[in-house]
């Protein structure tokens, strides 16, 4: 998951520069990334409030915190 945001994200930024520094005509391809992103990144909230509520536990505070309870 993490892989395909990071190329997502980079794909749209690599699009909206080529938009903004070369008349490229991909206004379309842009936004179908940018539609992509934010679908990935709602699936991926998604899944982190799912996993917490399956394994109890918080998984936010986990990963802000680099620390995961002990089992």
């Amino acid at each position: 998951m993490i892989i395909s945001l990071i190329v997502m994200i980079s794909s749209a930024c690599a699009t909206g520069y080529m938009l903004t520094s070369v008349y490229w005509g991909g206004e379309k391809v842009h936004d179908a990334l940018a539609n992509a992103t934010l679908a990935l990144v709602a699936l991926h909230v998604l899944g982190v409030i799912l996993v917490s509520f399956e394994h109890r536990e918080n998984l936010v505070k986990a990963m802000s915190r680099a620390r995961k309870r002990e089992l």
